[in-house]
């Protein structure tokens, strides 16, 4: 028989702990910096999307502008291909006030306030349903090609001038748009 050797080839119980305790005190520390990543994307994902519906705003004038500043628009540039060929109705500052839906919705070209629908219809034109509304909220509201699964929802209109878009998992974050001033502005 052999004899078994006397030190083996291993790590000692206090070596296993000093490692237990240094990866333990590493996560302790390091754990909170990046349970807030969750939050940080969320308000960087509102962030985006108002940018992006912004600048489609912007865009649109930009065209209205070209256009000879009509009351009525259509093929204007930067819309989601669903809309591409679409009437648009612009404010006297050349802002979107309402998108047909290829039905010939919009009505009388004397549009001059928003309406719930008229805010989806930017909305989803603008951003091609990315992210997409959800069919729920607050008040008044219409079917306005929404989604059970979608990240926002048409919170309010103040039927003048204002849509406000809310996070669905927290309504405080809202995305507005003004129509009078063409600036979309995020609350986080």
């Amino acid at each position: 028989m052999r004899a078994i050797p006397v030190h083996t080839k291993g790590f000692s119980l206090i070596e296993l702990i000093v490692v237990i305790v240094i990866l333990g005190t590493l996560a302790v520390t390091a754990l909170p910096r990046f349970v807030n990543l969750s939050d940080d994307a969320t308000n960087a994902m509102i962030k985006s999307t108002a940018g992006a519906l912004e600048s489609g705003i912007k865009l649109a004038q930009a065209s209205w502008y070209v256009k000879g500043q009509p009351s009525r628009a259509d093929s204007v540039p930067g819309l989601s291909d669903s809309y591409s060929d679409d009437d648009v109705v612009f404010n006297e500052n050349g802002f979107i006030l309402d998108i047909s839906d290829n039905r010939g919705t919009v009505g009388s070209s004397t549009v001059t306030q928003l309406s719930t629908e008229r805010c989806g219809r930017i909305w989803n034109a603008i951003l091609d349903h990315s992210p997409l509304l959800h069919n729920s909220g607050r008040g008044s509201r219409a079917n306005f090609y929404t989604d059970d699964n979608g990240l926002f929802y048409f919170a309010r209109n103040d039927n003048i001038t204002n849509c406000y878009f809310a996070l669905k998992s927290d309504n405080s974050k809202v995305i507005t748009y003004n129509s009078v001033t063409g600036k979309v502005e995020y609350t986080l």
